[in-house]
């Protein structure tokens, strides 16, 4: 009986043992065959990436790089071209600019829309456009009555000649014979010649053929000189009948600024009432029959040059 148990206890332990045994060698087994998967696994894998790298190192060599490098590299040597030029032709900028991003400095954009990018066209050197061009200027016409004066008119000529400054005179015709030179130089240097009657009447009360002789003759005495008749017409008094009807086309002029020069010898006076009523766009009455008048007239040019005025003749501001 004994005998039998210790072989069936032989038998159980060395079926346990077996088992164990068997189980120890499936385990080994196992790790073995992991370990065998893990290594073939890494191995495909490195082939993998070795092989990506090695296109990818083959494309770079072709130019094919990404993009975002691409674009750098781009900018860069654009700017180092940039800065190259920029050394050559004296200017002082930072050429790397580019490469951050930034537009350089003498670059007419900026990060407006183009409708406020505002330019006039000239190279200003700055990185926002401008409006540059110069303001427009204010224009008045200055005008002279009841000359030609042998002493004045003739001063007042010279005056405007070293300033450069055209004006109208608008002649007495009883005041031209003696004085043809005056006439003739006012024509050659530019300035307007205009009718004020022969002997400075008030046309609008007289009869039509005497008021038509009043700025025909004088406009005679003036074509005999110029070879041209005087279409511009200042009626004395300011007084004009838009009814007449003479030989030759006629314009009235009359005037915006009227210092009353003729009532004082004050030249300062006369200057001041000028210059701080004188707009764009004025006509200005003054006299080159009086000395105070002609030298007020100078200084008023002065003055209004300074402000801005450009002068002009009278067909300028009338004529469209």
């Amino acid at each position: 009986m004994l005998r039998s148990f210790i072989k069936i206890g032989k038998d159980i332990a060395g079926s346990v043992i077996f088992w164990c045994a068997a189980v120890s060698i499936v385990a080994s087994a196992c790790h073995i065959a992991g370990d065998v998967t893990a290594s073939f696994v890494k191995s495909r894998k490195a082939g993998e990436a070795e092989a990506v790298l090695s296109k990818s190192g083959t494309a770079e060599k072709a130019g094919s790089v990404p993009a975002g490098k691409q674009i750098s590299e781009e900018a860069e040597f654009a700017a180092a071209g940039q800065d190259a030029g920029n050394r050559e032709s004296g200017e002082d900028t930072a050429g790397s600019s580019l490469a951050n991003g930034d537009l350089s400095a003498g670059s007419t954009r900026d990060d407006s829309s183009p409708e406020d990018d505002v330019s006039d066209g000239s190279a200003s050197g700055s990185s926002k456009g401008s409006l540059s061009a110069e303001p427009l200027k204010k224009t008045v016409a200055l005008t002279f009555d009841d000359g030609p004066h042998p002493v004045y008119t003739k001063k007042l000529l010279d005056g405007l000649l070293e300033r450069d400054v055209k004006a109208t005179f608008f002649v007495i015709g009883e005041n031209i014979p003696g004085n043809e030179d005056l006439i003739a130089r006012m024509e050659e240097e530019g300035h307007l010649i205009g009718n004020h009657t022969y002997d400075h009447v008030k046309i609008c009360d007289m009869k039509k053929e005497d008021a038509c002789y009043q700025v025909e003759q004088t406009s005679a005495l003036v074509r005999e000189i110029t070879g041209h008749d005087t279409e511009f017409v200042r009626p004395p008094f300011g007084a004009w009948n838009p009814d007449l009807e003479c030989s030759f086309v006629m314009i009235p002029v009359l005037w915006d600024v009227d210092p009353l020069d003729w009532t004082t010898s004050n030249t300062s006076l006369i200057v001041q009432r000028v210059t701080e009523e004188a707009d764009d766009q004025d006509i200005i009455l003054l006299h080159d029959f009086y000395e105070s008048s002609v030298d007020a007239a100078l200084q008023i040019i002065d003055i209004l040059k300074k402000e801005g005025f450009e002068f002009v003749t009278v067909d300028k501001l009338i004529l469209p």
